[in-house]
């Protein structure tokens, strides 16, 4: 076997990023795009002889799997945005527990139950916020989403991502004729050139807030772009984000209000809330609302007597889970993420609440002291790469008795589980919550108690 041959296979199965895998020759091959059940014709890209690997491109379906479904949208396997908008939506969310069963056996040797999954209320449309990187020439500007793997540019039929509601259409519209009208260089990777790179909209309630990231700031007249947002929008917000860093970093450092509001205020329940440019909120709404509703539920069973929420951001899901029955500390190292808390804890009058800005590891011990004779709850919600060994071993040195893990990357959380086990917690419940519909991704919710001797 070797580069560019044609090779007929059957997918056994998917790999957890949703790739197919099936075997030809000996070899185990992996194919993009392709599904479980297929029988297909693909094109051998690259093959790695001693690890018996090939890795291969579809080029033919010749007998559909059971779950394959025509992708809407016409970029599909082209832009990187999806992964899975060929598979039926049921199959979507098998797909998901069964990752998430797969990364705990293999990376904390634990064999949980496949857990269940909650559906997202939207498969389409349900993103309130898009990134999109800004390219093409002086005049012939183009915005759409990065190739997998690359830093081209697919461009969107008519500006439009299946993933959100019109208004990312809209948005995209008024960007690109903006930057083509004022001749605004666009930003180019190879040669690390040019003034914008990307443009962040984030849709909420009706509000928007819009980032132009550019390489310098002060350069760009946003008049005739001020002119459209109101025409358009009632309430929107416009910044600029000044990144002149050649790497994938989307957004560096501050982003400089440049007119309109200055955040997205909403509510979710009784509680109002407050979204700047810079804060983490997670970009399925609704989903949301489902996968907050049963973290409270969980702190709930236990009967916290003191809530513990680490890396608790600008604060939206520690006033979700406020309850006068029980204090809350919030922990958060970024100092304006702390504010926006603040200014949360004032407009909802959370007075059992304190936040507390700084690294959780130096922090949490201050407080959890005081705290042996109470039942403590500790939610968890950090980024992608986890938590840190040391963050680990605190938890367990200093006695908190639950701890509620929230996770958008379940090899990660599977690789921690398995270190809170080690510290002598056991699971009690996992559920997942599909937030990203049509990609691979998932959010997870992990329940540890701490075994008493």
């Amino acid at each position: 076997m070797k580069q560019d041959d044609l090779i007929t296979l059957t997918i056994e199965s998917q790999g957890v990023d949703g790739v197919g895998i099936g075997k030809c020759q000996g070899f185990t091959v992996f194919v993009p795009y392709a599904l479980a059940g297929d029988q297909i014709v693909a094109k051998v890209d690259f093959v790695n002889r001693k690890k018996s690997v090939v890795f291969a491109s579809l080029k033919e379906v010749q007998v559909p799997s059971q779950n394959r479904v025509e992708a809407p949208c016409p970029v599909f396997g082209k832009c990187g945005g999806c992964n899975l908008q060929n598979a039926t939506y049921q199959s979507q969310l098998q797909f998901k527990a069964e990752k998430v069963k797969k990364n705990f056996a293999k990376l904390a040797g634990i064999d949980i139950p496949l857990p269940e999954i909650v559906a997202s209320p939207l498969q389409f449309g349900y993103r309130n916020k898009i990134a999109l990187p800004v390219s093409g020439k002086k005049g012939k500007v183009v915005l759409g989403m990065y190739k997998t793997g690359t830093h081209q540019v697919v461009s969107l039929p008519n500006n439009d991502c299946l993933l959100c509601q019109d208004w990312a259409k809209k948005v995209a519209v008024l960007c690109q004729n903006f930057f083509n009208e004022s001749k605004i260089e666009p930003y180019n990777s190879k040669y690390n050139s040019g003034l914008v790179k990307h443009v962040v909209a984030r849709f909420v309630d009706g509000q928007l807030l819009l980032t132009v990231v550019a390489t310098k700031g002060g350069a760009i007249d946003y008049a005739p772009l001020k002119k459209q947002l109101d025409r358009n929008w009632a309430k929107w917000g416009l910044y600029e984000n000044v990144n002149s860093l050649g790497n994938n970093v989307i957004l560096s450092g501050k982003s400089n209000h440049v007119d309109g509001i200055e955040a997205i205020q909403s509510e979710m329940g009784a509680i109002k809330y407050f979204i700047h440019p810079d804060s983490f909120f997670q970009v399925n709404t609704q989903a949301k609302d489902l996968l907050y509703k049963k973290v409270k539920e969980f702190v709930q069973e236990f009967q916290t007597e003191v809530l513990l929420d680490c890396f608790s951001g600008v604060g939206l899901l520690t006033a979700s889970l406020y309850d006068e029955s029980y204090d809350t500390f919030a922990f958060e190292i970024e100092p304006s993420a702390t504010q926006s808390a603040d200014q949360m804890k004032i407009a909802n009058n959370l007075v059992r609440l304190q936040n507390v800005c700084g690294d959780v590891l130096e922090q949490l011990p201050k407080v959890i002291c005081k705290l042996k004779e109470k039942k403590t709850t500790a939610v968890v919600d950090p980024p992608r790469k986890g938590l840190s060994p040391q963050v680990i071993k605190m938890f367990s040195q200093n006695g908190a008795n639950n701890v509620v893990y929230v996770s958008c990357d379940s090899a990660t959380l599977a690789r921690d589980v398995g270190l809170f086990v080690q510290d002598g917690y056991s699971i009690s419940k996992i559920c997942c919550f599909d937030l990203f519909p049509n990609t691979d991704h998932v959010e997870s919710l992990v329940c540890l108690q701490r075994q008493t001797n």
